[in-house]
């Protein structure tokens, strides 16, 4: 039986494979993993000197951790759509396996995310199967995104009833749609939306906002986009991309604008304009797991996708 063994690589050997691994995703690249206020370590499984798979591990104070606006960043696999699916799936089972001896062995708590395509989570599982309560193990808990995939304008037709009332209003309203890189802007709006909801935003979260918007224009993987009224910004967006998906990962409306369908636009919009400038088609919320926020984003007609929360947990005493 082959020799499945782990070791650590940096940001360069890391990004080469994962950009050729089917988990490639903008949440798991270097570029990105560099703006969040987490220590991130790269681990390849390897068989011989085959790279097979690998995750990246974010770490605080010695434990994993999914950072604020971080998702789908966990287990890759190697390129094995030529391989027969028996060879596939035991290659993938043991990647799996590999990962969670170490991170058993090395972290004492935490979580980490996985893209939608990972399926099989039997590796963790089964980990101490029958002893998790008295020597501890992981357990997994399913989160749902929504992707959308649109080809043109007549995609709005899948619009729910609200949204294509938005795109109505917003034209009586006199919204403007826009193409800009105003991260003080944003972050506004994602404050004044707290406020109007009564909470406080956290320190950490804002610090993230802006890393993440700044890093994403400065290197490309991202784009910022607004809604405006008589010249002034009352909604924002950013989205942050790889080669194949889009991501939603920041917006916020002003809220004394909140009637005048900005943010649907500034939505319905932003999406166009990625389809026409970078030929992608596929776009994902990045969550449907609260009421509110879920019931917006599947207004915009995608379909609901499982992806899988993996946690380290310590044994009950």
């Amino acid at each position: 039986m082959p020799q499945y063994s782990v070791q650590y690589v940096d940001d360069v050997a890391w990004d080469k494979f994962q950009q050729s691994s089917p988990q490639r995703s903008a949440f798991s690249s270097s570029a990105f993993l560099s703006a969040l206020p987490v220590e991130r370590r790269f681990l390849f499984v390897n068989v011989g000197s085959e790279v097979v798979g690998g995750i990246p591990l974010l770490v605080k104070s010695e434990s994993l951790t999914i950072p604020p606006f971080s998702v789908l960043a966990g287990i890759h696999f190697s390129d094995m759509s030529k391989s027969k699916p028996t060879k596939r799936i035991e290659t993938q089972f043991r990647v799996g396996e590999a990962i969670a001896e170490h991170v058993f062995e090395v972290f004492p708590n935490g979580s980490f995310s996985n893209c939608p395509s990972v399926v099989d989570f039997r590796p963790f599982d089964w980990f101490n199967h029958g002893q998790v309560e008295s020597k501890g193990g992981f357990t997994t808990t399913l989160r749902y995104t929504s992707r959308v995939r649109i080809e043109g304008k007549s995609c709005s037709s899948k619009f729910s009833q609200l949204r294509r009332r938005d795109l109505k209003l917003a034209a009586r309203s006199g919204v403007v749609f826009d193409c800009c890189e105003n991260v003080d802007a944003l972050d506004s709006l994602h404050r004044l939306t707290f406020e109007r909801q009564g909470l406080v935003r956290p320190d950490v979260e804002t610090k993230a906002l802006k890393s993440i918007c700044l890093t994403a224009t400065e290197t490309g993987f991202g784009k910022q986009f607004s809604s405006q009224i008589d010249g002034k910004i009352v909604s924002s967006t950013l989205w942050i991309m790889d080669d194949r998906i889009a991501y939603y990962l920041f917006g916020a409306n002003h809220p004394e604008y909140r009637n005048t369908g900005a943010a649907t636009l500034c939505m319905w919009q932003s999406m166009l304009s990625i389809l026409r400038e970078r030929g992608i088609q596929i776009f994902d919320f990045v969550g449907v797991n609260s009421p509110q926020r879920g019931a917006f984003k599947l207004g915009f007609g995608g379909e609901v996708v499982p992806y899988v929360n993996v946690n380290r947990i310590q044994p009950c005493q």
